[in-house]
């Protein structure tokens, strides 16, 4: 086996790694992220005194082993850093480098058993809807739905100032 192809699998072992429109993406902390740097460190770490040429090899053959044509949303998960959502079953399961996420929710998915009501964010939304609760609802809607990827309900929202 060559040189470059023992070391590729090697580095393909120690992260997860995908190829998309140009860019690999490493897989950290439950989401993809661009990361070449992780890339070349991890074969640094493997061959210390890897020339650039052969670095170059090793990239490309990870390039080609891991190249994602189409990325597939799947639109069943909300991506937190406590884990995937799954709006299906209504369910928080662990993060998987098999879902190939490249955004995630920079906050942990609470319960609705763990849920403490947070009064300045409720004071908030009672202050800009007036205490109207059918406003609040739609409010707290709009921002359910700009957490998914999906756009099957093909919705634009347009605030404006009105008058409580």
């Amino acid at each position: 086996m060559e040189e470059h192809v023992k070391i590729a699998e090697e580095v393909m072992k120690k992260i997860y790694i995908k190829f998309y429109r140009e860019n690999f993406y490493v897989y950290e902390n439950g989401v993809y992220h661009k990361n070449k740097t992780l890339i070349e460190q991890t074969i640094l770490s493997i061959k210390r005194n890897a020339k650039k040429h052969l670095r170059a090899e090793i990239l490309d053959y990870i390039r080609i082993n891991q190249i994602v044509q189409e990325m597939t949303v799947n639109e069943q998960f909300i991506n937190f850093k406590n884990g995937l959502y799954d709006l299906i079953n209504k369910r928080l399961i662990p993060h998987s480098p098999l879902y190939f996420t490249t955004c995630q929710i920079n906050a942990n998915y609470i319960n609705d058993h763990e849920y403490l009501v947070n009064k300045d964010i409720e004071n908030f939304l009672n202050d800009i809807t007036c205490n109207n609760l059918e406003r609040k609802r739609c409010l707290l809607q709009i921002i359910g739905y700009c957490m998914t990827s999906s756009t099957k309900l093909e919705l634009a929202f347009f605030f404006y100032r009105s008058v409580c």
